[in-house]
């Protein structure tokens, strides 16, 4: 191996470990304990977080590291992972909601574009409601804890496939 690979193996260990720490923090912060199938669940969701996966997708690899865990309890730990926002439980065109790990690390906000056509989804990272929120918050003495956007659309493979130019 040589001494790149090295460093980014390394550097992809310290970001899991920190993804990894943080979570567990605000687990406890909200009252909530890492328990082994809590922890295969969000180890699992951290080695899949370049994917957006279904429950049932998240349960076999959940699964296949430990046979004891049931799909209800996927389940319910999803659900709680959202609830602190943890994860982000995204709707796809097919009915079947995809998880997102939520970065919370990031200065930009996560947002979503889902192609009509081909049902591809985009993770973009955009400032573009920082100040929407700062005003609402104080115009409205409103505490936004958590919030989701998807924008529905045509994507560029999509659009070339059917001779769409710039400007129409």
């Amino acid at each position: 191996m040589n001494g790149i690979s090295r460093m980014k193996e390394i550097k992809m260990t310290e970001n899991i470990n920190t993804i990894y720490e943080d979570i567990n923090n605000k687990l406890k912060r909200s009252g909530y304990r890492l328990t082994p199938q809590r922890q295969v669940t969000v180890e699992t969701l951290i080695e899949n977080n370049n994917e957006l996966l279904i429950a049932e997708e998240i349960f076999i690899k959940v699964k296949n590291r430990n046979p004891s865990i049931g799909l209800a309890t996927v389940y319910r730990t999803l659900d709680m992972l959202q609830e602190l926002d943890i994860v982000k439980k995204i709707p796809y065109r097919d009915g079947m909601s995809r998880f997102d790990l939520v970065k919370s690390s990031n200065e930009y906000q996560t947002f979503y574009l889902l192609c009509q056509n081909c049902g591809k989804i985009e993770e973009i990272q955009e400032p573009i409601l920082t100040d929407t929120e700062k005003r609402i918050e104080q115009e409205y003495r409103f505490k936004i804890m958590t919030r989701q956007l998807t924008f529905h659309g045509i994507c560029q493979k999509c659009l070339k496939k059917e001779g769409y130019r710039s400007g129409e």
